[in-house]
């Protein structure tokens, strides 16, 4: 196991595309480059900000920075952390919830708290194309569609929409009577998925028709819910009984339930998959991970910690997993 630890707690973890290389960054106002075979640092580098999310371009130079407490996405060159761009929300409301790279990275999608969606040319900080639902409400998550005609938005505040990339009209939009929060869409672009408090509920990309539900029985309510990579499982976590459940999407049928600490009266995350959508990562106790193996059932390995796991994942070639541990500042590596 590696170990790295910073001053203060950690907002942000991630790694490389080649996995050799872990970024994070602190409320220490550093954003610090580690060796991940070594632990050892590499570069630091002084931000007036910290950041909680990020993503690399898709030729891997560059790194594109932003936290849900700032109005402002930051891409910087990775190696040098120069030549930097920043796309800029505005108002009280402006902060940034996500951001993603077109396929080509000469193009940003942001979407913000002050409910707007915005495509940026990352050649000159000029916006490409604006997206404002007339719903109330910040927006949660904006993402493209795979050939990039489209763009799916959605807020907190009962509805999502499907736009037009080009002219930025809107194709459709869905309204719910609860307020939606965690949503994402399928890789195949099939589907979207929605955690509605008591149910998460699934619908169409192409027609915006709602098409399934997963719900708990009783008063158990959802606290995550996430597809798998092949689109073919839901993954869920419950917030009464800390419940980890793999669901088949197109019956809605359970899959299995994974062993978790039933005395845990909560499931902070949803379990993680690897890219295959075989092997599972969740949080069986608050300071131990276990990796499951969902053809058969069976526990693979288990990774514990010195303290109570806010946060994990896969690294990106998956031959390790990580945990962030904010009690003690600090993120364990292990290899698989």
């Amino acid at each position: 196991m590696i170990t790295i630890e910073h001053n203060n707690s950690i907002s942000l973890v991630t790694f490389t595309p080649d996995s050799q290389t872990l970024v994070t960054s602190s409320f220490d106002g550093a954003t610090v480059l580690w060796d991940c075979n070594t632990g050892k640092e590499q570069k630091r580098h002084a931000t007036s900000d910290h950041f909680h999310h990020a993503r690399f371009s898709p030729d891997g130079k560059n790194i594109l920075l932003w936290s849900v407490a700032y109005r402002t996405a930051l891409l910087s060159d990775f190696e040098t952390f120069d030549s930097q761009c920043y796309f800029r929300h505005f108002g009280r409301l402006g902060a940034v919830n996500s951001a993603a790279f077109s396929q080509d990275g000469k193009r940003v999608l942001t979407a913000s708290g002050d409910g707007s969606a915005v495509i940026w040319s990352t050649k000159d900080e000029s916006k490409l194309q604006t997206f404002k639902p007339e719903t109330f409400g910040g927006l949660e998550v904006a993402v493209f569609s795979p050939d990039e005609k489209q763009v799916f938005t959605i807020n907190g505040n009962k509805e999502a929409c499907m736009w037009d990339a080009l002219s930025g009209k809107p194709l459709y939009c869905i309204t719910h009577t609860k307020q939606l929060w965690q949503a994402s869409v399928s890789r195949d672009w099939q589907h979207m998925l929605a955690n509605c408090g008591d149910e998460a509920v699934m619908w169409s990309t192409h027609s915006g028709e709602r098409v399934g539900a997963f719900k708990y029985q009783g008063l158990d309510k959802i606290n995550q819910a996430v597809f798998s990579p092949d689109s073919k499982w839901v993954a869920t976590c419950s917030s009464y009984d800390a419940e980890a459940t793999i669901w088949e999407r197109d019956s809605g049928e359970k899959r299995c339930v994974l062993p978790h600490d039933p005395q845990e009266s909560l499931c902070p995350s949803a379990p993680t998959f690897c890219a295959n959508s075989s092997l599972v990562l969740l949080l069986s106790k608050p300071n131990m991970l276990s990796l499951h193996d969902l053809s058969g059932g069976q526990t693979h390995a288990q990774f514990e910690h010195n303290g109570k796991i806010d946060q994990f994942g896969f690294s990106s070639d998956e031959r390790m997993v990580w945990a962030r541990c904010n009690e003690h500042n600090k993120v364990s590596i292990w290899p698989l």
